[in-house]
């Protein structure tokens, strides 16, 4: 085998019991290994761990011989430019606990060699074309008592999940991922028998109908991703009794549900994002309750009624993300208490009142603001310094009023577009039929501005 530099590419770590790569980028790496694995290779008879990823074996075919080592524990070929066939060989390694063949050139017509890998604790096949082992891989899993984790995303082509087993023998798996596969099926309930379960993501996989109760014997699962599908009905009332989950994402489906007051109890929750996934109702006190987190995104959907003032509770957040959505009623002040706020966006909604420098005083890591499309005015002593540096602003239908504060609009900005108004009481009159200027006492700090929408657009009737 040579070596030479080549382009490899990393892909996101994830928290797992065995070591992965890293992050996934294109980078020059030296020292690759390139060409063709040599049968010398068979001298070390008492190899327990081969990780070759991310080489260039430049589209050879994986070595039948690979599967030659009784005492091999660990193999990692991934992303390695191996294609073709993954050779049955490799279920004679009996002792072998960790598989990784992740790739987008390798195929298979079947899992059967798992069957023999029954100490196996970690399987990932992403990338891997198993549109020809659809039918029966599930069954070639379920035989393996000891696996941990399971990667079977992006690209595998998987398209039949049963909606049930007869036996569930994956009573040890803790972390399976099967995004972005074809199921075109409804949620499979045998899931609710892995009661190690502490990972399940089944996003862009083609889901439908209702997602059965059961998730109350799944009590330790700490991130849970459905995103993507086309799921309807009402969001089960267990998953928000599961008070283990750090990261629940349900966005891009079709449900019809509220925002039950059982939230609360989900107070190690860091990401909640359940974004265009048709919730209705109002937001639940008992928000307040979850602070630990930092990413609140339920934006796009036709939640009513008003911002709670137990948002304000919500120290850690630095994402909140509520618009376009039917909200109405005051911005609350208690939003000032958000210190760590980056990004905050109430976008076309039906809020109403005046923004003033009360709600963002204390809001100096803040990057983005979005509040347009909105019956609302900002009034502002002009004066005042902003304790951020924006770099994206979109205020427009917004009733600026006569003066902005100083530091508001920043000094050479990437582009300003300030339309001429049209003379409506729901529109900003701030001049009508003409450009705006800003006045040169206006213009201030905040150079790393990207882009500022301060342009009205029609009112919603």
């Amino acid at each position: 085998m040579e070596r030479r530099s080549v382009r490899r590419q990393h892909r996101p770590r994830r928290a797992a019991q065995f070591p992965k790569c890293g992050e996934h980028d294109f980078r020059v790496v030296e020292a690759a290994l390139r060409g063709e694995i040599s049968p010398s290779l068979l001298s070390l008879t008492h190899l327990d761990r081969l990780d070759l990823n991310h080489n260039d074996f430049e589209v050879s075919r994986i070595p039948a011989f690979l599967g030659s080592f009784p005492k091999l524990r660990y193999l990692d070929l991934s992303w390695s430019n191996f294609s073709g066939a993954i050779p049955p060989q490799l279920g004679n390694l009996s002792s072998l606990r960790y598989l990784d063949l992740r790739s987008y050139d390798l195929t298979t017509d079947g899992l059967d060699l798992l069957s023999l890998l029954s100490s196996l604790r970690y399987l990932e096949m992403s990338g891997v074309n198993l549109s020809t082992a659809s039918h029966n891989w599930i069954h070639a899993v379920n035989r393996l008592p000891s696996l941990q984790q399971l990667y079977l995303s992006s690209g595998c082509g998987l398209t039949t999940i049963p909606a049930s087993l007869s036996h569930v023998n994956l009573t040890a798996l803790a972390a399976l991922e099967l995004r972005d596969n074809l199921f075109n099926s409804t949620f499979p309930s045998w899931l609710f028998q892995l009661p190690r379960l502490s990972y399940l993501a089944i996003s862009n996989s083609e889901l439908h109908g209702t997602i059965p109760a059961g998730f109350g014997n799944l009590t330790r699962l700490t991130r849970f991703d459905l995103t993507g599908n086309s799921l309807a009905g009402s969001i089960p009332a267990d998953i928000w009794r599961l008070t283990s989950l750090t990261l629940l994402d349900l966005s891009h489906n079709l449900f019809t549900s509220r925002l039950l007051p059982q939230i609360g109890n989900m107070t190690r929750l860091s990401q909640l994002t359940l974004v265009h996934c048709s919730l209705i109702g109002s937001i639940p006190t008992e928000i307040g309750y979850l602070t630990s987190l930092t990413d609140l995104s339920l934006s796009g959907n036709s939640l009513t009624g008003q911002i709670p003032i137990e948002i304000g509770n919500l120290s850690n957040l630095t994402n909140l993300d509520l618009g376009h959505n039917l909200l109405s009623g005051f911005i609350p002040p208690e939003i000032s208490k958000l210190s760590n706020l980056i990004t905050f966006d109430l976008s076309s909604s039906y809020l109403e009142g005046t923004v003033s420098e009360r709600h963002l005083a204390n809001t100096t890591k803040l990057i983005v603001l979005c509040l347009y499309d909105n019956p609302l005015a900002m009034q502002f002593h002009h004066n005042w310094v902003p304790p951020f540096q924006l770099q994206t602003v979109k205020l427009d239908a917004i009733k600026l009023g006569l003066r902005f504060p100083r530091g508001f609009v920043p000094r050479n900005p990437s582009w300003i577009w300030i339309c001429p108004t049209r003379a409506s009481k729901t529109r900003c009159p701030i001049g009508s039929g003409r450009i705006l200027l800003f006045p040169a006492s206006w213009i201030s700090t905040s150079p790393t501005i990207k882009s500022v929408a301060l342009c009205p657009r029609p009112w919603r009737a």
